[in-house]
């Protein structure tokens, strides 16, 4: 007989948790710089939201452009974080960002990559209707080659100092828009205790 596998701290912080993973909807855009989704705090059954994004801005210059996404058109400075930011199997850089006025990822133009190349992107926001404290973040993405670099690959966790209820969230780029097959697709994660 096999003896029981002792999991010691995993096992009681999810002892009583039940757990889904629902989709809940989704929505190509192209052409537009900036995407909007209201109405996340209709969700009321769900305790963290992820969002799913696939991205390519239109672009005839070589430089990637930036991702960037707030919640409830905030553009104050309340972002915070860290992070990691690697090329290939070389770690490039470990960053910090403080009070930033947005959370920024790289995203790849369509002059210099593929045509079937784009940046992909998982943004998880925990507790994001409750507003006894600050909503945190994780972020991880992934893009193509750079000027004939390695692949890409961010990741960001941090919290972000604004203590209403998460409604809506805006993802933009700063300038020419998405191209078509840019799209977003939001999942919701129920917990019971």
């Amino acid at each position: 007989m096999t003896p029981p596998i002792n999991l010691g701290i995993l096992a009681s912080s999810a002892a009583g948790l039940t757990s889904s993973f629902d989709y809940l909807t989704g929505q190509a855009f192209s052409g537009s710089t900036q995407v909007s989704i209201t109405g996340l705090d209709s969700y009321t059954n769900y305790r963290h939201l992820q969002f799913r994004v696939t991205a390519k801005r239109n672009t005839v210059n070589t430089t990637p452009g930036d991702l960037n996404f707030r919640i409830n058109n905030n553009t104050s400075s309340i972002y915070d974080g860290a992070g990691l930011f690697s090329r290939g199997q070389i770690l490039n850089t470990q960053y910090d960002t403080e009070s930033e006025a947005k959370l920024s990822f790289t995203m790849p133009g369509t002059n210099s990559y593929a045509t079937s190349a784009y940046a992909y992107y998982i943004i998880d926001l925990y507790d994001f209707l409750d507003s006894s404290k600050a909503t945190s973040f994780t972020a991880r993405a992934c893009g193509p080659q750079l000027n004939g670099e390695k692949p890409t690959v961010f990741w960001h966790n941090g919290y972000i100092r604004d203590n209403n209820a998460v409604s809506s969230l805006q993802f933009s780029t700063a300038s020419n828009g998405f191209v078509v097959g840019s799209q977003l697709e939001i999942y919701g994660i129920k917990a019971e205790v």
